[in-house]
């Protein structure tokens, strides 16, 4: 038997027989994957999160971060990139911004959220929805004068634009994007004492949750070590 077995295609685990004396190098292809991914105010990082200098086959691509300018974290899911602003490891939680409506009411294409609620629940009690709705004449409810902003995307003035906080009465939304964003943003938001463009930098809460997480304990129980192949 090889010294590699495949779970489900995905989840690589080696497992070394520790009465064994090595006299030469240790060849393992995880031997890489010992460092952590730190960027800006997020530090020491490790699976299932990967990024920096680490290969992609030190764990899922679901988990694998980018470093901007050596400022802030990034996460791209389904062509949608998020800011990684706080993480939890105890919690299991992280917070995340959507950067193309970081400081940008206005985004050039209408993207909904996109994230898997297998891995990052977001209806965990800590998030209310905001819809954006972009050069509507009609509203499908009544919209107060502070709920309306100016938006002009291209040259184009979308000057019928207006948000709305919490269940929005109809099936469908047509050049507009809906987010989670935080309760108490939303109140404050609300009451007229935030920005929009402000309460969309400061994000929304997800928990996190490794799909193969598991198996990685056991392995991590027969002291073996863990990677990743989409083979």
């Amino acid at each position: 038997m090889p010294p590699t077995s495949i779970f489900s295609g995905t989840v690589l685990f080696q497992f070394f027989n520790l009465t064994t004396s090595f006299t030469e190098p240790n060849f393992s292809p995880f031997s890489s994957c010992d460092g952590t991914f730190s960027c800006g105010n997020i530090h020491s990082l490790s699976y299932p999160f990967t990024g920096g200098n680490q290969p992609d086959h030190c764990g899922p691509p679901e988990f694998h971060l980018s470093c901007v300018r050596n400022s802030y974290p990034k996460l791209t899911v389904n062509s949608v990139v998020y800011r990684v602003l706080e993480v939890n490891l105890t919690g299991t939680s992280l917070v995340l911004a959507r950067s193309d409506l970081w400081n940008n009411t206005c985004p050039t294409k209408f993207l909904n959220f996109s994230l898997d609620p297998n891995i990052f629940y977001s209806d965990n009690g800590q998030n209310v929805d905001l819809t954006i709705f972009y050069g509507c004449s009609s509203s499908p409810v009544l919209v107060q004068q502070q709920n309306r902003f100016y938006c002009d995307v291209g040259g184009v003035d979308l000057t019928d634009s207006f948000f709305i906080i919490g269940e929005v009465p109809i099936d469908s939304i047509r050049n507009g994007v809906t987010v989670p964003f935080l309760i108490n943003v939303g109140a404050e938001l609300n009451r007229s004492l935030l920005p929009l463009a402000e309460a969309l930098m400061r994000g929304f809460e997800v928990v996190y949750s490794d799909p193969y997480g598991d198996r990685c304990d056991e392995c991590g129980r027969l002291d073996g070590e863990l990677g990743y192949s989409d083979t």
